[in-house]
């Protein structure tokens, strides 16, 4: 800020630096100080004269403006806005969003939002560079973000960014008739997250024996503590598993390790032909996991239905803390996948993308005598023989 003007005309305007205070004064007693906004106590006490800008918005402490802005009543100065968009995940994303639609519906205010190659001071040639970077190191949200200004959802902080409804989401009727079409080719899998307090999760799934994709196809999330009970939740799942394949001995079911209650309580009371197991892989380092699942997401390997509505909003705002750690928060069907994939023995992706049907059915292996028969009619196995050698 100490160097904006030029040296002549620092010293025409009489303009002196006090660093300590953090403000520039000019020779007719107007200043400009900057200060931050953590302090939100001494905000209380400024006097706004003129313009007063806050920079950064997103980064202001939330009560900062609550005791700055009654200092505009003194001689109604202006206040403008500035910053790039907050995460979605992050805590000031919905006052940044408030404040800026409070702009907008205002008569006095203006909004404006651009991207920061309109700055005509700015090359060209640094904005493609700079996305060819970003782009390199798979950080296109920073582009998005600090470059164009757009909200991003989990920026740096999402742990599956590369989400998105328009390619991983897919009618549920299209997935199952999919499925169907060749169900033998499919595995069905059903994972429990029980939960008697805040949420009873439960995810319906399939995979593929020779592609390796995995569909998820419907999910349970009860939250109601009526509803949550395991008898009301073992009814709803018996309805899907009927819906999607009703040969029972065709699913394999899984549960959280630390649910013994949920298992004694089912066997006990609530048994109807579903064997399910215990989950004991990834319980001190689930992140093998999820990295796993970025990696079918990427690679084509994992879709979900339009019923799944609850896993891809937990998916979509999944994020670290501000400390790089993941928070136990709104990931119950997420477990729920982890535990999935873990009865599939799912532990890495094929070194290729998933084949189509068509693919698949040429290349696996005829699995009835009478399929191999028809494959070898005609053809001829041994070359030319001599039949009179075969003559009694």
């Amino acid at each position: 800020m100490p160097y904006f003007l030029p040296p002549k005309l620092m010293k025409k305007y009489k303009v002196h630096i006090n660093n300590q205070d953090k403000r520039v004064s000019f020779g007719n007693g107007s200043f400009i100080k900057c200060d931050g906004a953590d302090n939100f106590e001494k905000g209380r006490g400024y006097s706004a004269t003129g313009l007063s800008v806050y920079d950064e918005y997103k980064d202001h402490h939330a009560k900062f403006h609550d005791g700055f802005e009654a200092n505009l009543a003194i001689t109604d100065a202006p206040l403008m806005f500035v910053g790039t968009p907050p995460d979605e995940s992050e805590a000031s994303f919905e006052r940044w969003v408030g404040m800026a639609q409070e702009v907008i519906d205002s008569p006095l205010g203006f909004y404006i939002n651009r991207p920061s190659m309109t700055n005509p001071f700015v090359s060209k040639e640094y904005f493609e560079r700079k996305y060819n970077d970003l782009k390199k190191k798979g950080e296109l949200w920073k582009w998005e973000k600090e470059y164009m200004a757009k909200r991003v959802k989990a920026g740096s902080r999402g742990i599956f960014p590369m989400l998105d409804k328009d390619i991983h989401v897919r009618p549920f009727n299209e997935c199952l008739t999919e499925i169907l079409n060749n169900h033998s080719d499919w595995d069905f899998h059903v994972a429990f997250d029980p939960g008697s307090a805040k949420c009873f999760a439960v995810l319906f799934g399939a995979v593929h024996r020779y592609s390796k994709k995995v569909i998820m196809l419907d999910e349970i999330y009860a939250t109601n503590f009526a509803e949550n009970s395991v008898g009301v939740i073992i009814e709803e799942v018996k309805k899907k598993i009927l819906e999607i394949m009703p040969d029972v001995s065709r699913w394999s079911g899984v549960y959280d390790h630390a649910a013994a209650w949920f298992w004694n309580e089912y066997q006990t009371n609530y048994d109807f032909g579903l064997f399910i197991n215990k989950c004991e892989k990834d319980l001190k380092n689930k992140e093998n996991k999820l990295s796993l699942i970025k990696d079918m997401l990427n690679g084509g390997f994992l879709e979900m239905t339009d019923r799944c509505i609850k896993l891809f909003w937990e998916m979509n705002k999944y994020a670290t803390d501000e400390n790089g750690k993941i928070p136990k928060e709104n990931d119950h069907l997420i477990d729920t996948e982890r535990y999935m994939l873990n009865d599939m023995r799912y532990d890495k992706i094929p070194g290729e993308r998933p084949k189509t049907e068509q693919e698949t059915m040429k290349d696996r292996r005829k699995i009835t005598i009478q399929e191999d028969l028809d494959d070898l009619a005609g053809k001829e196995l041994y070359g030319d023989i001599d039949s009179s050698l075969y003559d009694y």
